[in-house]
Order: C-alpha cells, then structure tokens, then sequence
C-alpha cells in the first residue's frame, strides 16, 4: 500500500540518496539524487549526481570554480546502493515540488537508495558554502537545515 503524501514526504530527509529521472534533463535515464533540505514539507532541495565527472571538471576549470564543490559520494554497502564513485555538483541545486517526487513514488519511479558517511555530508555542506553560483540566501537556507556535527 502507497504512503500518503505527507508521510511520504516525512521519510525524506537530509544526506539521503534518491534515484530518479530528473525532468530539468532532457535525458529519460535515472540520476542518484542527494538531499539537502526540506522546506515547509513543500520544497524539497536536491543536488543530482554523476558517475562521469569530466564535464563537471572541465566546466570547474574552465570557471576558475573550487573543486571542493564537486563531491565524490563512494559506495558503502552499510549504507547506499551506489556501485560506482558519484560526483555531487554542490554549485547546482534542484528544486522539486513534494507533490512532484510523490507521483514519481506513485508510479514506482522513485526510490530509496540509503545515504552517506557524515564525513561526507560534511565535504557537501562544505561545497554548499564555497559556492561561487548558488545565492546567499540559498546557501543559508540550506546550511541551516543540515544537522549540528
């Protein structure tokens, strides 16, 4: 039996991984997604991964932009489903409505994937604030919702 909406929305949480298709991308193929926040159980923040970091490399280089806003994520069978190193790019946030990650659970396009070390989650919340792209108050709004370590 399906989850209501907002219990749905109550099992999502900062630093856990999601695998979905993203529809800002004109690909139909599914991307590991991180979470960063939850706004008003509304606005749901989301960094999306890769497994082939060139692009993102070269676009960082090419920007003079830091390196540390570009995270490997490694896989850890304690915890994720990830068999390959994932790059988050900490300088690109998703906004997705809630309602919009709940029909993609309703139609079985949306799932769990686990979550990552806290040292990990530490190196995101890093990339978040050195940010050059994202705007202040994203960046604060974000960093205020990742726990105290």
């Amino acid at each position: 039996m399906a989850l209501s909406k907002s219990d749905f929305i109550a099992t999502l949480a900062n630093g856990r991984i999601y695998y979905f298709v993203n529809s800002r991308f004109a690909s139909t193929d599914s991307h590991f997604h991180l979470c960063l926040h939850i706004r008003h159980d509304e606005d749901i923040f989301l960094l999306c991964g890769t497994s082939r970091p060139e692009s993102t490399t070269r676009y960082l280089e090419y920007n003079n932009i830091s390196y540390e806003t570009f995270v490997a994520i490694r896989p850890n069978p304690r915890l994720n489903t990830l068999s390959k190193d994932t790059y988050f790019h900490c300088n690109e946030v998703f906004e997705f409505k809630g309602e919009e990650l709940y029909q993609l659970y309703l139609n079985g396009d949306f799932m769990d994937r686990g979550t990552i070390e806290e040292y990990e989650l530490l190196n995101i919340k890093n990339g978040i604030s050195k940010s050059p792209i994202l705007e202040t108050n994203v960046i604060n709004e974000i960093l205020n919702s990742f726990p105290e370590f």
